[in-house]
C-alpha cells in the first residue's frame, strides 16, 4: 500500500469515526475488550455501559389551537397560542453526539432499559399512543367537570401489569379493582399513591378488591391507556368483592413498600357526550399534555380567551378531579417552550425549581391543580371571569 493511500484511509477513518453509531462501536468494544470497557463512561449522564443508548434532548413546541376539532359544537374564540413542549428522542446516537452530551447539561444519555424496560420499539410506540389517547380522554372529562358537568366519576383503581416475584404475583389478577387500602377508600390513582406513601417494606396491608362480572364471567376491562393516570370504563354488570392481605416488598428503585403492580388506571363510571372531540397532533405520544388539553378545551367551550394575548406552554398529567401530576424530562421541555416563543410555562409545582434552571428569562409558574393553572392565567391577563358552558349546551349535556 502506498503512503498516499494509507494517509487517505486514516483520514477517512478519522472523519467517519465520530459518525459511527454508538451502538455499533459499543458492541465492538464490549466483544473485543470487555474488561477494559467494563463500566467505562465519558459522560456524567451515561448510567452504565449498555449499548442500547437513548439520547433525550429538547424538542419542539407545537401550537394545538388548530389541532382540536369539536364535532357537533361550534367552538368559541380561542387563545393566541397554546404550546405543547416535546422531547427529542434519538435511540441511535452516533459517537460524536454521545461525546458532546458530556458538555451539554440538557442532553441526557440513558439506557433503553432504564427508560422503557423490556418494551420493544414497536411496543413503545403503541404504549405512547395509548397514553396520549388516554390523556385526551381525561382532559375532556376534567374540563367538563371543571365547568360544572360531572360526566364521569372514578370508582377505583385498576392495573394492567403484575410484576413477577412480587407480593401481588399469584394473589391479584388483572381485572381486579382496588377500592380500599386498610378500609381507606380508594377512588383515584392519587388516592392510592397517598394511601401507600410512607409504608415500609415488610408492612402488611389489606386490599379491598372489586371484580366486575359480565355474563357470569370475570371481566378484565380494557383500559384506554397503560400510564399511571389512565382511565377505564367500569362494567355496569354485577361484581364481587374480596379482601387480600399483602406483605409489601421493597420497591426496586427507592426501597419503600411495594405491591408489585404497574399500569395504574382509574375505573370510570361515565355518561356519553353530545359532541365528539378530536385532537390530532401527529406522532407525539405520552400523557404529559393532559393539562394543556384541558386548558384548551375549557378555552374553546367558554367565552373569551383563557390565555389572553399570551403564548402559553404547559405540561403535566391531568386527573378528572383536576389534579396535575408530574412529567419527565422537564428541562428539555422547558427549553423547547422557551426557544419556540412561549411567554410563560406552566408546570407541576414539584418541577418548577428544576424547570427554572433551563428557562432563561421565561417565567415558569408551578401549580398542582387545574384551578391553580386557571388562576395563574387570570393573573397574567387571561379571561377567566366567565368560564361556563352556554345554557343550551349545559341543558343538552345534563340530559345525556
Amino acid at each position: 500500500m502506498g503512503i498516499l493511500a494509507f494517509v487517505l484511509i486514516v483520514a477517512t477513518a478519522a472523519t467517519a469515526l465520530p459518525l459511527i453509531a454508538f451502538k455499533q462501536l459499543c458492541a465492538f468494544a464490549t466483544k473485543t475488550s470487555a474488561v477494559a470497557f467494563k463500566g467505562f463512561s465519558i459522560t456524567p449522564n451515561f448510567e452504565s455501559l449498555d449499548c442500547s443508548v437513548v439520547a433525550l434532548a429538547p424538542g419542539q413546541a407545537l401550537d394545538i389551537t388548530d389541532k382540536i376539532t369539536l364535532e357537533g359544537f361550534d367552538r368559541l374564540e380561542s387563545s393566541e397560542q397554546l404550546l405543547i413542549a416535546t422531547v427529542s428522542i434519538n435511540d441511535d446516537p452516533n459517537l460524536l453526539e454521545w461525546m458532546e452530551s458530556s458538555s451539554d447539561d440538557f442532553t441526557h444519555m440513558r439506557t433503553w432499559k432504564s427508560l422503557y424496560g423490556d418494551l420493544s420499539s414497536e411496543e413503545l410506540l403503541q404504549y405512547a399512543a395509548s397514553q396520549m389517547t388516554s390523556s385526551q380522554d381525561r382532559a375532556t372529562l376534567a374540563a367538563l367537570n371543571y365547568l360544572g358537568l360531572q360526566v364521569a366519576k372514578s370508582t377505583g383503581v385498576g392495573f394492567s401489569n403484575i410484576l413477577p416475584d412480587t407480593p401481588a404475583s399469584g394473589v391479584l389478577r388483572v381485572g381486579d379493582v382496588i377500592i380500599a387500602v386498610d378500609d381507606q377508600p380508594i377512588t383515584t390513582v392519587q388516592s392510592l399513591i397517598e394511601a401507600m406513601e410512607g409504608r415500609k417494606s415488610g408492612t402488611t396491608v389489606v386490599l379491598t378488591l372489586r371484580r366486575y362480572e359480565l355474563d357470569g364471567n370475570a371481566s378484565e376491562a380494557e383500559t384506554t391507556g397503560n400510564n399511571d393516570s389512565s382511565a377505564t370504563e367500569a362494567d355496569t354488570g354485577d361484581f364481587t368483592e374480596r379482601k387480600e392481605r399483602i406483605v409489601l416488598s421493597p420497591h426496586p428503585d427507592h426501597g419503600q413498600g411495594f405491591i408489585g403492580i404497574s399500569g395504574l388506571h382509574e375505573i370510570l363510571d361515565r355518561k356519553s357526550l353530545p359532541f365528539e372531540i378530536d385532537i390530532d397532533i401527529g406522532s407525539i405520544g405520552g400523557p404529559s399534555a393532559g393539562l394543556l388539553f384541558t386548558l384548551a378545551l375549557i378555552d374553546f367551550l367558554t367565552p373569551g380567551r383563557l390565555a389572553g394575548d399570551l403564548v402559553v406552554a404547559a405540561t403535566g398529567t391531568i386527573s378528572i378531579d383536576g389534579t396535575v401530576g408530574p412529567v419527565g424530562s422537564i428541562q428539555q421541555k422547558t427549553i423547547a417552550a422557551r426557544d419556540w416563543g412561549a411567554d410563560i410555562f406552566i408546570v407541576p409545582d414539584d418541577l418548577q425549581a428544576e424547570a427554572l434552571l433551563a428557562a432563561g428569562s421565561m417565567p415558569v409558574i408551578g401549580i398542582s391543580t387545574l384551578e391553580e393553572a386557571i388562576q395563574a392565567l387570570g393573573q397574567q391577563g387571561g379571561d377567566i371571569d366567565d368560564l361556563k358552558l352556554s345554557a343550551s349546551l349545559h341543558k343538552q349535556m345534563s340530559q345525556e
